[in-house]
């Protein structure tokens, strides 16, 4: 462990979620920027990494146990002394805060949100939410610099703690994009031109909120043929189905599971639906933008305004509400935005400048 890093990107447990995809697009953005890069984990997932640029090294905590994870976190940053730690999820963030005070380096330590964190824990008693607004303020004391996925997320964070907040783009949009759009069609519905599909994606849980977009479906289901397609895994999906089933649409609703090439789909989609009960920063939605494919989406807290540009790109229907999202869908299946418009949105989010914004606020240029 010789070699000394300039950042070590910090994600424990390493998932196939929109955290683990950006930290790899931005590490390989760092690289090239001749970045010297680390990826601490404490898993073998593999997902994303595949093929990240030759001087990235994946560090293995080969820890079993909470307290064996923070020894060996803070060994590393003994062994290491990195320039900056930048903690990509908010699960991880006291860890890396411990073992930073503990190795007693001086390696700046950057916690990044990626959710609305108000809206997360919205269902959790009164107790319980205090216990989490008090233990994210003292976290975020201790930490050299705040970073945001959206200005509704800084916003969030700033009024639980009062500190200064950056708000930085995902970097979502890389030269994969298109590449891995352009294979073959992964379900037969997508290549049946005369009947559109929806499209929804994501962990098949609340904050999905895919009962809001069945329930629309089935509304939009009843003036107009169309299907519906949701790719994801989670515990909700035998309810999914069981919804379909009783709503009367479950021959045209596919939940065909995870997939690690969503754009395929989102290519040849007539529309993509975002039904979120909250969001950080729905990178899926860019993906899509930048694709082409008209989008509809909740107004939920945070991101998808700011990414449709309070509805220039895309509507934003009332959260919860079936019957306007329905509606949505049908206005954007019967008069799609251009291609070229819904394009646009998406150029904020580029891989280069996401890199250069992260650069900057943790002062590695």
């Amino acid at each position: 462990m010789s070699r000394h890093a300039q950042l070590c990107i910090f994600v424990p447990e390493w998932d196939n979620g929109g955290v683990e995809r950006m930290m790899a697009n931005l590490m390989r953005g760092m690289a090239a920027h001749g970045v010297t890069v680390d990826l601490l984990q404490n898993t073998r997932s593999s997902h994303y990494l595949d093929d990240l640029p030759a001087g990235i090294r994946r560090m293995q905590l080969e820890a079993d146990k909470p307290s064996y994870l923070l020894d060996r976190t803070r060994q590393y940053l003994v062994d290491t002394r990195p320039e900056c730690l930048l903690s990509a999820k908010d699960t991880s963030h006291n860890l890396a805060l411990n073992a930073q005070r503990s190795a007693g380096v001086d390696t700046r330590v950057y916690l990044r949100f990626a959710s609305n964190i108000s809206q997360k824990y919205a269902h959790r008693n009164a107790l319980k939410r205090w216990w989490i607004r008090h233990g994210l303020r003292r976290s975020c004391r201790r930490a050299d610099g705040l970073l945001a996925v959206s200005q509704g997320v800084a916003d969030d964070i700033h009024t639980t703690t009062g500190l200064s907040v950056q708000t930085l783009p995902n970097p979502v949009i890389s030269g994969q994009l298109h590449s891995l759009a352009g294979e073959p069609a992964p379900h037969p519905w997508l290549s049946e031109h005369d009947i559109p599909v929806i499209l929804g994606a994501g962990r098949l849980g609340r904050a999905k909120n895919f009962t809001l977009l069945i329930e629309a479906f089935a509304h939009l289901h009843r003036e107009r043929r169309c299907r519906l397609i949701i790719l994801g895994e989670g515990r909700q999906r035998e309810r999914l189905l069981h919804q379909a089933e009783r709503l009367g649409v479950a021959e045209d609703v596919s939940l065909p599971g995870y997939t690690d090439n969503p754009f395929a789909w989102l290519a040849r989609a007539g529309v993509f639906a975002l039904s979120s009960n909250w969001e950080g920063s729905p990178n899926i939605l860019v993906e899509a933008l930048a694709l082409g494919t008209p989008v509809v989406s909740t107004d939920c807290p945070s991101g998808p305004r700011e990414i449709l540009a309070g509805g220039r790109y895309g509507s934003l229907a009332p959260m919860g509400d079936a019957e306007s999202f329905a509606t949505a869908l049908k206005q954007a299946l019967d008069a799609p935005l251009s291609a070229g418009h819904l394009k646009q949105a998406a150029l904020p989010y580029t891989l280069e400048a996401s890199t250069q914004a992260y650069l900057q606020a943790m002062s590695l240029t």
